[in-house]
């Protein structure tokens, strides 16, 4: 009775009731037992997304289960062009915990020749060596692969001395192309074994059209990582988030690698204190003349005299750009309302006021001014995203942000009037940069 209705079912109703259960993986295993037409949607959603972790015993020597997982893809290839994303990430979080043993790029290799639908690979926490079998075969494999992501977070880059080949720089070179390249508190101890000049097996750099870095320490080794291995000839959008006050001269010279008339794109995240450290004349960014879109992300608070150096740092950025092809300027601007329950109706508690009182202490003139001088400007957006702990309600998310966006609207009126302006609420929770 119940197959006979599945056949009367057209498959598009019957791949939306699927669609619901895609976080449900026991429920969507038990769906590929009931009946043929659900198999190909329930395996979409279970096999879209891999995460490979090291479950062993810190105090052994554990392998990540690449291997196994090669297993599994050899014995049922039917599921290989289901997986289009692939994360492995080191699960021991112990800084004094001995590490396991290092992926292999061999392995990387495998995996990539096995999953034609892979679109984004994701290494987390991991350590990565390039072992005789990755050498061998990496000319062959030369500038093979495409990915839309490829995401390096805390990669640890384990070099050997008897030979001319980085294990970073040997996986790179696999690809032709990758849309985004996220390297995030990157390691290595190449520069005192390898000259990268010497390097003979890259024939061809990868070309990469958005580079996202994010500095944990220092960042020497990404901008050596970036010229050996990467065509920054038409890279469009550069993502930058610093969180040490030496590196600002070295995200300097690490902008001299991309060309001004490629890269249209620039997004700061300022939420950091480092970045006051240091003035925006030290960044040449009065080079990039076609520079289309601006993002920056800063942190609203309860204190006016916080916020208002906030806004400076603001339009100090803005400021250093070029604004004759500037069309597209985007404020996140991120609040937390862990304590807003103190403040009723935004009265005066403990010495704060409320966040969207806070607002009417900005210097809104002087960025009045400086969108003035854009005579392409099309849009300036506001995003408001609303953090806390635990999760603020909607109902004082919204309160917050409709008293918010009134003053926003009032003090770019201007702009307001003529359509470019626009306040939006984000929803959800919101990191930075999702690796």
């Amino acid at each position: 009775m119940a197959s006979s209705c599945f056949k009367l079912l057209p498959q598009e109703i019957l791949d939306s009731i699927i669609d619901c259960l895609y976080d449900d993986k026991p429920s969507l295993s038990q769906c590929t037992l009931v009946s043929q037409r659900f198999i190909d949607r329930s395996r979409h959603h279970l096999f879209f997304k891999v995460t490979l972790v090291n479950e062993g015993d810190s105090t052994s020597e554990c392998t990540f289960d690449t291997i196994a997982f090669l297993s599994f893809l050899a014995e049922i290839p039917s599921i290989r062009h289901y997986i289009q994303r692939i994360t492995i990430h080191n699960s021991n979080l112990d800084p004094d915990a001995p590490p396991g043993k290092p992926i292999q790029v061999s392995h990387l290799i495998s995996i990539l020749e096995l999953l034609p639908q892979l679109i984004r690979l994701s290494l987390c926490d991991v350590r990565l060596a390039s072992d005789e079998s990755a050498v061998q075969r990496l000319p062959s494999l030369a500038a093979r692969f495409k990915l839309k992501r490829l995401s390096l977070t805390g990669v640890d880059d384990e070099s050997d001395n008897s030979r001319d080949s980085l294990p970073m720089v040997d996986l790179l070179s696999l690809f032709s192309h990758i849309d985004m390249l996220y390297v995030s508190g990157f390691y290595s101890d190449w520069a005192n074994h390898v000259k990268f000049a010497s390097l003979s097996h890259l024939a061809q750099k990868v070309s990469v059209s958005s580079v996202a870095m994010i500095a944990l320490r220092d960042f020497t080794e990404l901008e050596e990582l970036l010229e050996a291995t990467v065509d920054t000839s038409h890279v469009s959008r550069l993502t930058v988030t610093n969180s040490a006050p030496y590196n600002t001269p070295r995200i300097n010279s690490i902008l001299k690698l991309f060309s001004e008339e490629a890269l249209r794109e620039f997004e700061f995240d300022l939420r950091n204190f480092i970045w006051r450290r240091r003035p925006w004349d030290v960044l040449e960014l009065s080079r990039f003349i076609f520079t289309r879109s601006v993002n920056v992300h800063v942190t609203i608070s309860r204190f006016p005299s916080s916020n208002r150096s906030t806004w400076e740092y603001v339009t100090s950025l803005m400021s250093a750009f070029p604004t004759s092809f500037l069309e597209d300027i985007s404020v996140h601007l991120h609040v937390d309302l862990s304590s807003e329950h103190r403040i009723p109706d935004y009265g005066v508690v403990e010495g704060e006021i409320s966040v969207p009182d806070t607002l009417k202490f900005l210097d809104w003139s002087t960025f009045a001014t400086i969108l003035g001088t854009m005579p392409k400007l099309r849009k300036v957006i506001f995003h408001m995203h609303f953090h806390g702990f635990p999760v603020p309600s909607n109902y004082t998310a919204v309160k917050v942000f409709e008293a918010s966006r009134v003053i926003i609207e009032d003090r770019l009126a201007i702009y307001h009037k003529c359509g470019v302006l626009r306040v939006k609420r984000e929803l959800g929770i919101w990191t930075t940069f999702d690796a």
